[in-house]
């Protein structure tokens, strides 16, 4: 396919992406890992208190980044209501064009948002390295409660250095972030609740896990969405976190890993034993030496049945690897979010 084909495609995406929204692949920062730990301020569990109706946005764009250079583009606002809660989601389409210097290039990319004087500011974020060819798409989200100013947001672009083999390579991007306002009883659970972590090859861990009483979601909707920065330990360079590498020399494996991942919301009766189940969603990729990082995320809508059995539910993602090389699952651009019932208000995306 031509570089002109590839960018008609992504740009036919992209007028598809603003009815229906497909959540895909893997992220980790610019410099430094952009936060993106839950809002400190408490979870809100009522309506806003204001009258005023919540409004969204998505802003679209497109974007030129050169090697080595850092660029700023989709540049928006929306206004907040007190207390109202608001998924915040970007995505990053690109491709390193054919025949271009170098087996790969890094990439880093991020949302980030401030308020009016600084207040309630959010980022988060990822980094992959995009192998020559492969079209790739970057993406992330997390759950800003608004504090009734206005939000002023865009998405970086990085791939700062200059002494790599892909200098001078040029890379076309479709962009995008949207803010949508949901339900206060929906969720986002801390990364670092249980992250970072490291699979062993043939080992399975519990990345994300929250339960929840079943009644707050009888017969409506729920919609999840999952993203894990996993690094494969093709050696033991690029998995650092909280001062630690996470690689060991002696079971880093240039082969990567095939990787499992596991997205559940489970009904459980009340000694805790699962009954039955509301979603399930597998998918299994492969982390190669070139890639070596990756950013994937899940979306996932069910409707709770009004006579689901049980009295919780429980959300789950687990990642499993099969090797050669161990999985390291970052808290730096790992997220996970619940969203409760439809959602409201105006530049609304449907998911998948």
């Amino acid at each position: 396919m031509s570089e002109q084909q590839t960018r008609s495609s992504r740009r036919a995406w992209l007028l598809i992406g603003a009815i229906a929204v497909a959540l895909i692949v893997g992220l980790g920062v610019i410099v430094g890992y952009p936060s993106n730990n839950p809002d400190p301020s408490p979870p809100s569990t009522s309506p806003p208190t204001t009258g005023q109706e919540p409004r969204g946005v998505e802003v679209l764009d497109e974007a030129s980044l050169t090697v080595p250079q850092t660029l700023r583009s989709a540049n928006g606002s929306f206004d907040t209501v007190q207390g109202q809660k608001y998924l915040l989601r970007f995505e990053v389409s690109t491709m390193k064009p054919e025949g271009s210097a170098g087996a790969a290039m890094y990439l880093g990319v991020s949302l980030n948002c401030v308020g009016e004087g600084g207040g309630r500011t959010r980022s988060i974020g990822g980094t992959q390295n995009l192998v020559t060819g492969e079209p790739t798409t970057l993406s992330n989200q997390f759950v800003l409660v608004g504090g009734g100013e206005a939000q002023s947001c865009n998405v970086s672009m990085s791939a700062p250095y200059d002494e790599v083999a892909a200098a001078g390579v040029t890379i076309e991007a479709d962009v995008r972030w949207s803010a949508q306002p949901i339900d206060p009883s929906s969720f986002e659970i801390s990364a670092e609740e249980r992250l970072p972590t490291e699979v062993p090859v043939g080992g399975r861990e519990l990345a994300f896990t929250r339960t929840i009483d079943l009644d707050e979601v009888r017969g409506r909707s729920v919609n999840v969405f999952g993203t894990l920065h996993l690094t494969a330990c093709t050696g033991v360079n690029g998995s650092r976190e909280d001062g630690k590498t996470w690689c060991d020399a002696t079971t880093a494996d240039s082969g990567g890993s095939e990787v499992d991942l596991v997205l559940r919301a489970d009904l459980l009766d009340a000694e805790g034993r699962p009954c039955g189940e509301v979603a399930v969603q597998a998918d299994a990729l492969h982390i190669d030496r070139f890639t070596h990082h990756r950013l994937t995320t899940f979306s996932h809508e069910a409707v709770v049945p009004e006579d689901a059995c049980g009295v919780s539910l429980r959300f789950s993602l687990t990642v499993a690897t099969q090797g050669p090389a161990p999985v390291v699952v970052h808290s730096s651009a790992s997220s996970f979010v619940v969203v409760n019932g439809e959602f409201r208000g105006e530049g609304n995306l449907e998911t998948d």
